[in-house]
């Protein structure tokens, strides 16, 4: 398994001294801090944490590789940074909280501001899924706590699209 990023991935531990690190961060404000206080400009200048430890062992083990961002795609290769090449079985690609769909060269993929065209994740394009989104279906769509379900509901459609559409 890889995981392609465009910078380190930052990780936190789940629990500090005890308590739940989302309990921490609410107490002192950082989920309500307005995007352009000093906080919230300090906390948007670093990229967005996972939050848990288990990352960083799976990589150190070996079971997910790290690769720098995907700078392309051709056929079934994806291509990276570092100039290397995979053939993955599958893709899941997720573009955080501020979607570039500029590489997607794909017809009706995008609305004029370069935005996904999406319903809930599920895109006018045939076989184009999207998951993660910021308003996805409601504010914890860019949320680990929603993305179980806006997951769920891609999947239905997935499952319904590979029943008439067959991988080759």
């Amino acid at each position: 398994m890889l995981l392609a990023s465009r910078r380190p991935v930052r990780l936190l531990p789940l629990t500090m001294l005890g308590r739940s690190t989302f309990g921490w961060m609410n107490t002192l404000g950082l989920f309500a801090a307005p995007r352009n206080s000093v906080v919230g400009r300090a906390m948007r200048r670093r990229p967005d944490p996972i939050f848990g430890l288990e990352l960083r062992e799976l990589i150190g083990t070996g079971r997910i590789r790290w690769k720098p961002e995907v700078t392309g795609a051709e056929g079934e290769r994806v291509r990276f940074a570092d100039g290397s090449e995979e053939q993955p079985a599958a893709v899941i690609w997720a573009t955080g909280f501020r979607p570039d769909l500029g590489w997607i060269d794909v017809e009706g993929a995008a609305d004029e501001l370069g935005l996904p065209r999406h319903h809930r994740g599920v895109s006018p394009v045939a076989g184009l899924y999207f998951a993660g989104l910021p308003w996805q279906h409601t504010r914890s769509s860019a949320l680990i706590c929603g993305a179980g379900r806006d997951a769920a509901y891609a999947a239905e459609h997935i499952a319904a699209y590979l029943q008439d559409h067959r991988p080759i």
